[in-house]
């Protein structure tokens, strides 16, 4: 539930057939309005997506882990659930 409505978000991961990029796009659970979209620089490969609240502000954030297929480095990404912006990138 990123915008703590009571209805848990729904979200879809998929490739752009316009840009070839990985985009999530998340739709607001209760309203089925776009709640937010992200789109994925890079080629990525081994995505996964969860959610929970990692900067402990009370609602929960996406956190997305891939690796980057250029270096074959697996990355971190996590966005706050409020407004979708980007919290932090970290590279194993």
């Amino acid at each position: 539930d990123l915008n703590n409505d009571g209805t848990n978000e729904v979200a879809l991961l998929g490739v752009n057939k316009n840009t070839g990029k990985y985009q999530l796009v998340v739709k607001d659970g209760q309203a089925g309005t776009e709640y937010g979209r992200l789109t994925f620089e890079g080629d990525w490969a081994d995505l996964a997506i969860s959610s929970y609240d990692a900067n402990s502000d009370g609602q929960a954030d996406i956190i997305v882990n891939g690796v980057d297929v250029g270096t074959l480095k697996r990355s971190s990404l996590i966005y706050n659930g409020d407004g979708l912006g980007l919290l932090s990138t970290t590279v194993h």
